[in-house]
């Protein structure tokens, strides 16, 4: 993993309390980057997501094409980035673009038709836990909803 990146979070909810008052200064970061198709291309979402980035932390909403050439070609070396995605499918394209990886934080997967409960805010589907299984051969996964949580080893509980 390059050294900018402080951490790489799953999170649905892209920011929210948990990241912007938590995360953020546990991590003391210099830019939060949301990686999402939908959102980079989306101006009420990129509206919404600067409202709520907290002030003084430097914000880029990309999509995985996108934050792959920017992060690789060293735009952020000097930076310390805490990147969230929306879900494992971005996860997937972040790395087949390019993008290595060795820890990917799971945080909030909420409820839906055709998932399963895995642990508290965390529900998979059957193409979440392909991807997972896929991944999980370059990337440790652990799941920690704000940083007092103690660390969990996530394959683990997936594989409960």
């Amino acid at each position: 993993m390059r050294k900018e990146i402080v951490n790489v979070r799953i999170d649905e909810r892209l920011i929210h309390g948990q990241i912007a008052a938590a995360w953020t200064g546990h991590l003391k970061i210099d830019r939060l980057m949301v990686i999402d198709q939908a959102a980079a291309k989306t101006e009420i979402q990129k509206i919404a997501l600067k409202m709520a980035c907290p002030q003084g932390i430097k914000l880029s909403i990309l999509s995985p094409k996108k934050a792959v050439e920017n992060i690789n070609s060293g735009k952020y070396e000097k930076e310390r980035v805490f990147i969230v995605v929306k879900g494992t499918q971005t996860l997937k394209e972040i790395v087949e673009e390019g993008l290595e990886l060795d820890l990917v934080n799971v945080g909030n997967m909420s409820g839906k038709t055709n998932t399963r409960f895995v642990k508290k805010a965390v529900n998979v589907t059957p193409e979440d836990e392909k991807i997972f299984q896929d991944l999980s051969e370059k990337i440790r996964f652990t799941s920690q909803l704000v940083p007092a949580d103690t660390e969990l080893n996530f394959m683990d509980l997936l594989m409960g």
